[in-house]
């Protein structure tokens, strides 16, 4: 296993985001949401935002049916992207930062079609039980603690030269 980054040799290609908006819960959270995909865009970062879908589930206990919302397709986003940018020879080493073991099948596909790339897995400390079956497939993985997430919070104001964009109060550090 090569190391995960050198900071001497190793280029940041591009930043990408998969995520999903959720158009269905128009409150304080989807608008801290919101702006931090602002703050992504204004910082660089290509996003790329899905949606959910509705779907009905039945209660376990009293068997009453209620809708609820689940996000649709990120998982498959992301492996598309995957695949796409090691066909056009964008990256060496990708760097995943995820638990979601539905993308254990696109890092297998991806290592047997393209053996030279590289795979790490990065989560927090909180999730690395959860990610295994990535840990497993990966070529490597690394834990992001809390304090690490405080050292790199985007500061109060994000700007490009351009545009400017304000981080959500909710995100600053105590």
């Amino acid at each position: 296993m090569s190391a995960l980054i050198h900071p001497t040799k190793d280029v940041l290609a591009s930043v990408e985001y998969f995520s999903a908006d959720a158009h269905w819960n128009p409150n304080e959270k989807r608008k801290r949401h919101t702006d931090y995909v602002a703050a992504l865009e204004t910082s660089g970062v290509s996003t790329h935002i899905g949606s959910f879908k509705s779907v009905n589930r039945k209660c376990k206990k009293c068997q009453k049916t209620y809708k609820t919302f689940e996000e649709n397709g990120t998982d498959v986003a992301i492996a598309a992207a995957m695949i796409k940018f090691a066909h056009e020879e964008r990256f060496d080493k990708a760097l995943l930062f995820s638990a979601d073991s539905d993308l254990v099948p696109i890092i297998r596909s991806l290592r047997a079609s393209h053996p030279e790339k590289e795979v790490f897995i990065v989560t927090t400390s909180s999730r690395i039980r959860n990610a295994k079956d990535l840990r497993n497939i990966s070529n490597g993985f690394i834990s992001i603690g809390a304090k690490n997430f405080e050292r790199n919070l985007f500061g109060s104001e994000i700007s490009n030269g351009t545009h400017s964009v304000l981080r959500p109060k909710y995100y600053d550090p105590i």
